[in-house]
């Protein structure tokens, strides 16, 4: 959310609650084992794919709210 504060208007987005007994306590993501099965590297890198998708939405989303779900 830091990376959304800094190229946004928006500050204070997080707001910590109490943990729930069901929450998932740890969560992790590594590209290395998908790196080496498939040879695959990423071509954005992470902050810059933050803010494409953070300026796609502001720019998408009138439409976006108009979409019946």
């Amino acid at each position: 959310m830091e990376k959304i504060e800094k190229f946004s208007n928006f500050k204070n987005l997080v707001h910590k609650l109490p943990a729930l007994i069901e929450d998932v306590k740890y969560t992790s993501a590594n590209i290395n084992k998908t790196k080496s099965l498939i040879k695959w590297e990423p071509i954005t890198k992470f902050e810059k794919g933050i803010k494409k998708t953070f300026d796609w939405h502001i720019e998408n989303g009138k439409w976006l709210r108009k979409i019946k779900i």
